[in-house]
């Protein structure tokens, strides 16, 4: 018989097969796994930002609809038709005249020898008030007096005496034309204030 020794321990050691050395990963596959990784986490991000986004849209979509059942369209409509009324209220006040002014000065600034038989005040397209008066004056000296005032009078401009004569009963004859200030005959410039009540 043959002797056969066997032995389970290998006496040379096995060529490699197939095994590579390990090398560095380069610096491409480093910046586009980061690029790639970095595309997916931002990609993830806007997907559940949008997702968000569509759901505070709904919710604000259903509050404005209960809104918009809380407020009462009529009242709305309401306040709206009162707010024009009081602006054209404003409107027509700050442009309304009165007469009172006018009157006050004729009695203040016109002598006691002076008296007016006609009067007549016609608002032109500017604002101007054109003021026409026709009367008589004892004296020429008289008219001349009330010339003066007239033209003195901040309130009176362009003050024309014209067409004098004697009348039939000795006293000077007169036709005065001038015009008004717009402001002086204002509704708001003739208002005064009254004290608030405690």
């Amino acid at each position: 018989m043959v002797d056969v020794k066997t032995a389970f321990i290998p006496k040379k050691t096995l060529p490699t097969i197939g095994t590579r050395r390990s090398e560095p990963v380069g610096l491409f596959m480093v910046g586009g796994l980061v690029i790639f990784f970095s595309s997916l986490l931002i990609a993830g991000g806007l997907y559940f930002y949008r997702a968000l986004l569509t759901t505070q849209i709904e919710d604000m979509s259903e509050d404005v609809v209960i809104a918009k059942e809380e407020i009462q369209p009529k009242l709305i409509e309401s306040i709206t038709r009162f707010d024009k009324r009081v602006t054209i209220a404003e409107t027509l006040i700050g442009k309304h005249l009165v007469a009172t002014p006018l009157f006050f000065l004729l009695e203040d600034a016109t002598l006691p020898t002076v008296r007016y038989d006609r009067f007549s005040a016609n608002v032109d397209d500017d604002g101007s008030i054109l003021l026409t008066l026709t009367g008589e004056a004892r004296t020429y000296k008289d008219l001349a007096v009330q010339a003066d005032i007239f033209g003195r009078d901040e309130n009176i401009t362009e003050p024309i005496f014209s067409g004098l004569r004697l009348n039939n009963t000795g006293n000077v004859a007169f036709q005065f034309t001038g015009r008004l200030k717009p402001a002086f005959l204002l509704l708001e410039s003739n208002l005064t204030p009254t004290p608030a009540t405690p």
